[in-house]
C-alpha cells in the first residue's frame, strides 16, 4: 500500500511518497487564489528589487504580476494564470513599471550523484516572431550571491541581450548565474553570438548525435501559445554541476559548470522586473527533487543509462566528465549499464564488437559533421 504525507500552505505543496524517490518541493497552478490580494499574499510584489541600476531597489513596491482568472489561450490546463505586464515606457526598472513577484519555500534537498532537481513552468509566448524580450522566471538558491559557496540563480524564458537571429536563431533562452558561455559550444551546437554571463539560446543539444537530423526542440514558432520550459540540475561527481534544459519535453541544451557544486534552492522570482516590449503569462510552476538509486559512473548526462550520448559529452569536455583518459575508461567500463534510478544489471556490458561499432558510428558521425561545416 502506498503511503504519503501531504503538507500544504498557500502556494506551497510538499509531497513525500514512499513508493517513489520523488519529492515535490514546490508547486503552484495559481488556481487556489480567489483574487489579486490572495495572490500577492503568497507571491510578494518586489518590483525591480535586486536588479541594480537603474532600478530603485524599491523593496516596498506595490507593482505586481496580475492574477488572470481566464482560460487564456483556450487551453483547459490553464484555468487561472499570472500576467507579467512590463511596458517599455517611461524608463526601465522604475517603480511603476517593474512588475515582479517572489515566493519562498523550505530549501530543496542537496543534490548528490544520481539525484536530480527539476524546475519547470508553462510560459505563454505572446509574440513568438518578435525578437527576444525580457520575460523570464528565476529559481534562486538559499545562499546569498557573494557568499562562500556563492548563491545560484537559474533563469528560463526570454531576454533582450540577443536578437532573434543571434546564436543560431529564434529560440527560448536560459541563464545560469556565473556561467560564461563560450563562443564555440562544447557539445557541437551553433556558435554563440556573444560570450557572456547572460542568457543563451536553448538550441544546442541533439538527442541523436549519430544521425544527420537536427532533433532539437525547434524555434519559437509563428503562433502565440503555451510552452513548457524545464531544467534538470544534477552532478556527475559532487564537485561540478550539470544543467540540462528542455523545451516542450525535448532536450534543448546541456551546460556543465566545472568547479561549482550543486546548490539548494528556496525562492522563485516571476517576471523580469524591468521594462519589456511584450507581456507574458506564467502557469504551473513546479520544483521537484528526484533521489536516485546508487548512480553509475559514466552516466555523464544524467539520463539513467551509460550510452553513446555520454561518450559525446566526455569527448567534447573531458575535464568536466572524469578527466582524460580516466573519464573515457569509466564510460567504457560501464557502457550499457542503467544509471541512477534503475536496477543495475551486469547483462548490459557491451561485447568488444558492440562497443567497437558504437565508436565507429560516433567517429563517422563526427567526420560527417565536419564535412557539412566545410
Amino acid at each position: 500500500m502506498k503511503r504519503f504525507t501531504l503538507v500544504t500552505t498557500i502556494g506551497i505543496v510538499l509531497v513525500s511518497c514512499s513508493a517513489a524517490n520523488a519529492l515535490i518541493v514546490f508547486q503552484d497552478d495559481f488556481n487556489s487564489y480567489a483574487d489579486q490580494t490572495a495572490f500577492t499574499t503568497a507571491w510578494l510584489p518586489i518590483g525591480c528589487q535586486g536588479q541594480g541600476s537603474p532600478c530603485t531597489l524599491n523593496a516596498t513596491s506595490t507593482t505586481s504580476n496580475e492574477l488572470n482568472a481566464a482560460d487564456f489561450g483556450g487551453d483547459p490546463a490553464h484555468l487561472q494564470t499570472t500576467l507579467n505586464h512590463s511596458p517599455a515606457a517611461p524608463s526601465p526598472g522604475t517603480a511603476d513599471f517593474a512588475e515582479r513577484n517572489q515566493i519562498t519555500f523550505p530549501a530543496s534537498p542537496t543534490v548528490n550523484v544520481g539525484d536530480k532537481l527539476a524546475f519547470s513552468f508553462d510560459f505563454y509566448d505572446i509574440a513568438p516572431t518578435a525578437s527576444p524580450f525580457r520575460e523570464f522566471m528565476n529559481l534562486q538558491s538559499s545562499l546569498a550571491v557573494g557568499t562562500s559557496p556563492a548563491g545560484q540563480l537559474v533563469s528560463m524564458g526570454l531576454n533582450n541581450n540577443q536578437t532573434s537571429t543571434g546564436s543560431g536563431g529564434q529560440y527560448y533562452m536560459a541563464r545560469i548565474l556565473g556561467f560564461s558561455n563560450p563562443i564555440i559550444d562544447p557539445d557541437g551546437g551553433p556558435a554563440e553570438a556573444i560570450a557572456a554571463t547572460n542568457y543563451i539560446k536553448l538550441n544546442d543539444h541533439d538527442p541523436t548525435p549519430t544521425d544527420t537530423v537536427a532533433d532539437g526542440p525547434g524555434a519559437r514558432g509563428t503562433v502565440a501559445g503555451w510552452h513548457n520550459l524545464k531544467v534538470e540540475i544534477s552532478t556527475p561527481n559532487g564537485a561540478d554541476t550539470d544543467f540540462n534544459f528542455f523545451v516542450d519535453g525535448v532536450h534543448a541544451e546541456h551546460v556543465n559548470v566545472v568547479g561549482s557544486s550543486p546548490r539548494t534552492y528556496s525562492a522563485i522570482r516571476m517576471g523580469a522586473g524591468v521594462s519589456s516590449t511584450n507581456d507574458a503569462y506564467f502557469d504551473n510552476v513546479k520544483v521537484e527533487y528526484i533521489a536516485g538509486a546508487v548512480g553509475v559512473a559514466g552516466d555523464y548526462n544524467g539520463d539513467s543509462k551509460v550510452d553513446a550520448a555520454d561518450y559525446v559529452l566526455w569527448r567534447a569536455n573531458p575535464a568536466g566528465h572524469g578527466g582524460d583518459p580516466a573519464g573515457y575508461t569509466t564510460w567504457r567500463n560501464n557502457f550499457g549499464l542503467p544509471g541512477a534510478g534503475a536496477g543495475l544489471s551486469t547483462s548490459g556490458v557491451p561485447e568488444p564488437m558492440t562497443l567497437g561499432l558504437v565508436l565507429v558510428g560516433l567517429a563517422a558521425s563526427a567526420v560527417g559533421r565536419r564535412d557539412r561545416k566545410i
